[in-house]
């Protein structure tokens, strides 16, 4: 993977990430979702808010990460507004941060799309990576992407 501090996952990393989504989901009530194309119903990627401790306490964090043949058609922009959606709208938060590696130049223009606006430099787990913070008030809302929240038996 051209950007991501974890590089590649084997087939029993990918389970624990998996396992995790669905923990955070029954823990918290959201998490992270599986992006899949209408075209081909191939599952491209994922994208969700989590709790991520990056230099400090847990806040709520909007991620997404999509094989590289689905870069640059939209996905990223179009799941990461119904995530926001989800955030503010359902959930009630005020505030979601980002981060990116300060390369990942098609992230850092999904989220200044999104309303993103670059907070700061810090490390997370020993990389350097661009915190990037947007609030309920400048958020670029959607009207096509709605989520509802998903409640996974315990």
């Amino acid at each position: 993977m051209e950007f991501s501090p974890t590089g590649p996952l084997s087939s029993a990393q990918c389970r624990d990430r998996l396992d995790g989504f669905i923990t955070a989901y029954a823990e918290y009530g959201f998490g992270k979702w599986a992006i899949v194309t209408q075209e081909l119903g191939e599952v491209i990627g994922y994208c969700g808010l989590e709790l991520t401790a990056i230099d400090g306490p847990p806040v709520p964090e909007l991620g997404f990460r999509l094989r590289a043949e689905s870069w640059g058609q939209g996905y990223a922009t179009e799941a990461a507004r119904g995530a926001l959606d989800h955030g503010f709208d359902i959930l009630g938060f005020r505030d979601l941060l980002a981060f990116v590696e300060p390369a990942n130049f098609r992230s850092v223009r999904v989220l200044t799309k999104l309303g993103f606006a670059f907070q700061r430099s810090a490390q997370w787990h020993g990389h350097p990576v661009d915190i990037f913070q947007t609030s309920n008030e400048n958020t670029q809302y959607s009207d096509r992407v709605k989520f509802p929240p998903v409640k996974f038996p315990r």
